[in-house]
């Protein structure tokens, strides 16, 4: 019960920071180590859907703030990809690690404008696997096109 209790949480705060991190730049430096505290407390301690979530918060805050540091976050997607439980969360945490290493090869966006953006999340969080897929075949095709 208690560890329901400190993921619940957690999930709270990551949900919390998430919608915060639209916010004015005066603290954008402390809530992105905020999230990333969050983060990397929930892939160590989350269930596999809070996992997958917060896999997808990560690389919607790589493409909002890409100049953040991201290291200590691969290393935690990478002991996702060697040891989770779940395949879905391996997989998707591969893909997540190869985004935060490198985002050329997956042309999320040519040209950013804002209305397309909010277009974006929203159908990212209404539809996450379709993402997910989408990503993994632009990740697949744009490696083909180097070799």
């Amino acid at each position: 019960m208690k560890k329901l209790t400190v993921l619940l949480v957690a999930a709270a705060l990551t949900l919390s920071l998430g919608a915060n991190l639209n916010a004015a730049n005066k603290n954008q430096d402390w809530l992105l180590d905020r999230a990333e505290e969050n983060y990397l407390l929930l892939c160590k301690k989350g269930c596999c859907s809070v996992t997958e979530s917060v896999i997808l918060n990560i690389i919607i805050m790589k493409t909002k703030y890409p100049e953040f540091n991201y290291s200590k976050i691969n290393k935690a997607l990478d002991k996702l990809v060697a040891c989770h439980e779940s395949a879905v969360v391996r997989h998707k945490a591969y893909i997540a690690s190869m985004y935060l290493r490198h985002p050329e090869l997956f042309n999320l966006f040519d040209e950013v404008d804002l209305q397309y953006q909010k277009k974006y999340f929203k159908d990212i969080a209404e539809n996450p696997n379709a993402f997910f897929k989408t990503m993994a075949l632009n990740l697949e095709n744009n490696l083909l096109l180097e070799y």
